[in-house]
């Protein structure tokens, strides 16, 4: 083996440079062919370090440890030099390895090196995007050919197109790198590394990642890297198939990222495939923590958004039916912040978005489970959404996505519900579906303030439309012939409670006296205070057809809580409690609206448990007994004298009387009961096979 002709053709290919006085000398190497080229390089390198100024501490120590792996190197190869020709080669490529390894540290360690500077970085133009301090080396950046697929990598992983990964000399196997071309980056995982006796400064990425900088027709493109933060073991960033679980019953919309940050914001949209009406989706945490959502099927298709918090290897699953059984999990990761240090902008923001005031949209899943969801533009960009809510003296509320950004309901907690929050919305250009791979700055698109609101989901069971126009709130029909009825009277809750009817025209009513069918009808409502408030239509028998929130001139963040959250559903419950629990909840609604405080009544008591026992021994919820009497009949069957008029609301379901409770305020007739002027109250609830069975009877 001619040893002095590849090392030299490697001392020409690459710069040399050295940190400290070798620790080796001539003596400790039984080759002296390898003693003299250990000699030199180290004089060489030697005197490149000593041309470095203001190294940091961190820069420092990776290169003595480099050092110290170049020194161990030349051992190795001077111990296999007598060896077989296999040994020595493998001996020479580990030396070549050391040397790249060294060779980059040091170029990226020196802060007035030509190499480290960007064309972004000269410019003095000021309209030169602010780019953060970064470790920048240049490179040819080329893709892997085919037939390394399934091969195996330096670090032990299986070489896949599909993985956002690379080979690259001198870089900690496992570590993010940041490839830049022109003015768009991808973050990959070096895994491999190319030849580095031949190729010693190229990045070769899979073909995922160079698609995300150029088409592949390119074949080479000139630009630079940047070293970031180290992966955990076992991590892939990947897109996760379709049809990754097609034995499941289900199928991806779309490819789904494997990877995010704290605070992101995971969107999981899926079609069920074989036909059953119902869909589960399960996410393990990785401290353990279970999060699962069984929900009805709408024509096949379904998506559900969850923010993600815990740092770590997320278990995903989603199945067809109301269960699943199975062993395979879809791993998601979310990476610390420090996984991306280093990373940077190499362009202004330059998406054109038109925002106005921002739109917060309640959503539940069947067991009523909310998430609160911040629509934004659909621009056709890969665009990274950056919400901030805050208020003075507040730890801010920050969130993200690439897509509408999720919040759950507890996060509202930390604001004072009386006071406006600061809401500010920035956003950052991708070159793919993954919040890491942003490469423009951030532009701010909206910042003002904002009122806060509780959240609610629109109900609607019927042809029934609200809208605002101005300073009006506009209801309009479209019922279907022979369909059911509606009340002529639509109920508006406003921002500080109060409720009040508003009846259709007589133009707008059928014959029988309720909403004219058949044909489109048309209810205006005046609207004075701004804020938000509730829209409700109701049946015939008092069950709403249409509910739901509109908002007046400014926009709201509607993030609070509403009465539904604060209440439980289990049924097993004490409903000796609601009588209380009703006073106090229906009280306070009063005050709010300006209303005295109701009291508790023994008479009223006891002609509500007679009504609640009605509903359950009878199976029925209305306001009709089984007698077919109203309540003032229903007081006389029971032996029950009440002088005064009676208002009465009664609900029923396989939930917690309190949430009962929460729902009838958030009706508009209902909540016209609680806020009427009476003076005092009767509630009771019995709980029968499962259901709960509630009544409340008002009196003055």
């Amino acid at each position: 083996m001619n040893l002095l002709k590849p090392l030299s053709s490697f001392l020409v290919a690459v710069s040399v440079f050295a940190f400290a006085t070798p620790a080796v000398s001539a003596a400790n190497f039984s080759e002296p062919k390898v003693a003299s080229v250990y000699a030199k390089i180290s004089l060489n390198t030697d005197r490149k370090i000593a041309k470095i100024r203001g190294i940091s501490a961190e820069n420092r120590i990776k290169i003595v440890a480099a050092r110290e792996n170049l020194k161990n190197a030349f051992l190795a190869l001077d111990a296999a030099f007598k060896r077989s020709d296999s040994e020595r080669q493998r001996a020479v490529n580990r030396l070549v390895r050391a040397y790249s390894d060294l060779n980059l540290l040091i170029r990226i360690s020196n802060p007035a090196s030509p190499s480290t500077q960007t064309a972004s970085q000269t410019s003095d133009s000021p309209s030169s995007p602010a780019v953060s301090p970064s470790l920048s080396a240049e490179a040819q950046i080329l893709y892997y050919a085919d037939m390394f697929e399934g091969r195996g990598t330096a670090n032990g992983d299986r070489f896949s197109q599909s993985t956002y990964s690379a080979a690259r000399c001198a870089i900690d196997l496992g570590r993010l790198i940041q490839v830049s071309a022109g003015s768009k980056s991808v973050v990959v995982k070096a895994n491999d590394r190319p030849n580095c006796t031949v190729h010693p400064d190229i990045v070769d990425l899979s073909k995922i990642a160079f698609e995300a900088l150029a088409p592949l027709s390119k074949g080479r493109l000139s630009g630079s890297f940047e070293p970031l933060g180290i992966t955990p073991a076992g991590y892939r960033k990947e897109l996760v198939a379709q049809n990754v679980l097609a034995d499941l019953g289900v199928r991806f919309d779309e490819n789904l990222p494997n990877t995010y940050f704290p605070g992101e914001t995971l969107l999981v949209s899926w079609t069920v495939t074989d036909g059953k009406d119902d869909t589960v989706l399960f996410l393990k945490s990785p401290s353990g923590k279970k999060f699962s959502r069984s929900i009805p099927v709408s024509s096949g298709r379904f998506s559900y958004r969850v923010p993600l918090f815990e740092t770590g290897k997320y278990d995903l699953v989603v199945a067809s039916g109301m269960g699943f059984s199975t062993t395979k999990t879809q791993p998601i990761y979310v990476l610390p912040e420090s996984a991306v240090v280093g990373k940077r902008a190499l362009s202004e923001f330059s998406t054109p978005i038109q925002m106005g005031a921002p739109e917060f949209v309640r959503e539940e899943s069947s067991d009523l489970t909310p998430i609160n969801v911040l629509k934004l533009p659909k621009t056709g960009a890969r665009i990274l959404w950056t919400v901030k809510i805050s208020q003075p003296g507040i730890e801010p509320l920050v969130r993200r996505s690439m897509g509408d950004v999720a919040f759950e309901v507890s996060d509202a907690a930390r604001f004072d519900s009386s006071k406006p929050v600061r809401v500010s919305i920035s956003a950052a250009e991708s070159s793919t579906p993954f919040s890491m791979d942003t490469f423009s700055t951030e532009k701010t698109v909206f910042d003002a303030e904002m009122p806060l609101a509780p959240s609610y989901v629109v109900e609607k069971k019927e042809a029934v439309t609200v809208s605002v126009s101005g300073s009006e709130a506009i209801v309009r029909t479209n019922l279907a012939s022979g369909g059911p009825n509606l009340r002529t009277e639509a109920y508006l809750m406003a921002p500080n409670g109060d409720v009040t009817p508003h009846v259709f025209p007589s133009s707008e009513t059928g014959a029988d006296g309720y909403v004219a069918k058949g044909r489109s009808a048309t209810l205006r409502i005046p609207l004075s205070d701004p804020g938000q408030y509730l829209v409700e239509v109701m049946y015939s028998n008092g069950f709403p057809a249409y509910n739901g929130p509109i908002v007046h001139q400014s926009g709201v963040a509607s993030i609070l809580p509403n009465e539904y959250d604060s209440m439980g559903k289990d049924t097993d419950s004490d409903v000796s409690v609601a009588p209380q629990n009703a006073l106090r909840f229906i009280n306070a609604i009063r005050k709010k609206a300006g209303k005295p405080a109701l009291v508790l009544d023994s008479n009223l008591e006891r002609l509500a448990r007679f009504k609640a026992e009605d509903m359950a021994e009878n199976n029925y919820v209305g306001h009709d007994d089984s007698a077919g009497a109203k309540i003032n009949g229903t007081a006389k069957r029971a032996g029950i004298e009440i002088g005064s008029s009676l208002g009465e609301n009664v609900a029923g379901g396989s939930v917690w009387s309190d949430f009962l409770l929460a729902g009838l305020s958030l009706s508009g007739g209902h909540r016209m009961n609680m806020l009427g002027d009476w003076t005092k109250l009767g509630v009771a609830a019995v709980v029968r096979n499962g259901m709960t069975y509630y009544v409340q009877i008002f009196a003055e």
